[in-house]
């Protein structure tokens, strides 16, 4: 039997080479131009190069969006809202910039935190301060005498002995430096309609109004007279109506053909519930004009896709990430 050359050997080699460059193709996302000059003849088969097809970044994706259709795309691609800013080190309800970024730069782009005063009526991330808050939630002691913390002694306490605190401020910070973030903002005693006014007041006046920021914070309205007066304040594109039983609800809303029909007459956006306050119904009346509905709180994986497979939309955990 005749021996091959080593330039035919070579020809075989790269002819295998192409098949199976080409083979993979839809695989790996390559394009293929390739050319092979067979010896002693005209004939040749092109491989010049394999390029492979990039996958565009997040600034390339949403370049030219709206801040509403950026906030939508969020909603769409992931299922999580990282509640209390998310966990972090197995600890939760921190509110603290250690939180954040750590769970922005693991791909979390939606959040729930929670807005309290200080003594001085600061506006901070914080849950409470009850005894329980210092204990769980912060790790730091409790003071009977003087349980809320003036802004000062709160900008300088380390959360669980080392996470950072943050204040309204620190919060536009970091949503200036990490642009692609939207906050749910869970006000306490939120439904008073003056603590609402006051700390949205402050909000606007950190900000510098700047409709950048204040565009991509999620108003948490816990009834019809918040949210009026709070439109008063700023013109914010998103906006979400809290959820519970109807009977318990202003008279205005208290059936859920009322609730919804507010909701589109006055461009709510979105729904936050209770999982405690499902309502199929709702839940259905809702998806059909548009209305992303938002559970609280869900920790169990199997839990969190039975409430998907029902209809939610997104659902804020303490430890279900994206």
């Amino acid at each position: 039997m005749k021996k091959r050359s080593v330039k035919e050997n070579l020809v075989y080699i790269l002819l295998f080479i192409a098949i199976f460059v080409k083979a993979t193709d839809n695989f790996f996302g390559f394009t293929n131009n390739i050319e092979i000059i067979t010896p002693g003849s005209d004939e040749h088969i092109t491989l010049t190069g394999v390029e492979k097809k990039t996958i565009p970044t997040e600034d390339e994706i949403l370049e030219d969006k709206t801040n509403k259709e950026i906030f939508n795309y969020y909603v769409t691609k992931q299922r999580y809202i990282m509640h209390a800013g998310g966990s972090i080190d197995n600890k939760k309800y921190t509110n603290s910039y250690d939180a954040l970024k750590y769970n922005y730069d693991n791909g979390n782009r939606i959040y729930e935190i929670d807005l309290n005063f200080t003594s001085d009526q600061e506006v901070v991330l914080v849950h409470g301060w009850s005894e329980y808050d210092y204990q769980y939630r912060l790790g730091l002691k409790y003071d009977k005498n003087h349980p809320i913390m003036d802004s000062n002694t709160f900008k300088n306490s380390l959360i669980q002995g080392k996470y950072d605190s943050m204040t309204i401020d620190d919060l536009i910070k970091f949503m200036r430096n990490n642009p692609y973030c939207y906050f749910i903002l869970n006000i306490k005693e939120g439904y008073n309609v003056n603590i609402s006014k006051k700390t949205i007041k402050r909000i606007i006046n950190a900000s510098g109004n700047d409709a950048k920021i204040l565009n991509r914070f999620v108003i948490w309205g816990y009834n019809p007279s918040v949210i009026k007066e709070v439109k008063k304040l700023y013109n914010f594109e998103l906006l979400s109506m809290y959820y519970k039983n109807v009977k318990l609800m202003d008279k205005q809303i208290n059936s859920n053909e009322k609730f919804i029909n507010y909701c589109v007459n006055n461009g709510i956006s979105s729904i936050i519930i209770n999982s405690t306050s499902y309502n199929e119904e709702m839940i259905r009346m809702a998806k059909e004009k548009g209305i992303y509905v938002f559970l609280y709180t869900i920790d169990s994986d199997v839990l969190a896709q039975g409430y998907f497979q029902k209809g939610i939309t997104m659902i804020m955990s303490n430890v279900l990430t994206n």
